[in-house]
């Protein structure tokens, strides 16, 4: 649009005004076609910014958010999905940290960072935020379960194997 522009600004210097008229005309038309595809673009980046927090992409997600951020800066669900990238790092390192403890037997330490990381879990606000680490939140209260089941907490492993189903069912 701004190349049709400056053409026709050329154009008007050299007083061929029909022809800075149809530049001016050209411009127009692809900043209209521009904006009418801004909805599709700004959901084009919001499904990247997702499809990468999911995959633990932060930079990519970062990306696409700073991208869609630049189509609809007054979006209310960015702000989700930054606070979501926010919270990636903590929660990653914490189920990373209790699979390295469950690998090399240190129960203890897994349970404790499966427990923070369920805990960080319930600390997300909004329930947009809760739905998108539904799938580690599942994980961890599994593998906690396992835990406590394999010290003959019954009772406790139950609730979280619940819990652990419910959300997983929720996904599928």
């Amino acid at each position: 649009a701004t190349a049709f522009a400056a053409a026709g600004d050329e154009l008007y210097k050299t007083r061929q005004y029909e022809e800075a008229k149809t530049r001016y005309q050209e411009g127009l038309a692809a900043l209209q076609a521009l904006q009418a595809s801004c909805p599709q673009r700004f959901a084009e980046q919001l499904e990247e910014a997702v499809r990468a927090i999911e995959a633990g992409e932060i930079e990519a997600a970062t990306t696409a958010l700073d991208m869609a951020g630049q189509i609809d800066p007054d979006s209310p669900a960015l702000p989700a999905l930054r606070q979501r990238v926010e919270a990636l790092p903590e929660l990653l390192s914490l189920l990373e940290q209790a699979a390295v403890a469950e690998q090399t037997g240190d129960l203890a330490g897994a349970e404790n960072s499966f427990r923070m990381a369920i805990s960080a879990y319930k600390g997300l606000q909004s329930g947009f935020l809760k739905r998108a680490f539904q799938t580690d939140y599942a994980y961890a209260c599994r593998n906690l379960a396992v835990i406590l089941q394999g010290r003959g907490e019954a009772e406790a492993a139950g609730v979280l194997f619940e819990e652990a189903a419910k959300n997983a069912a929720v996904l599928r």
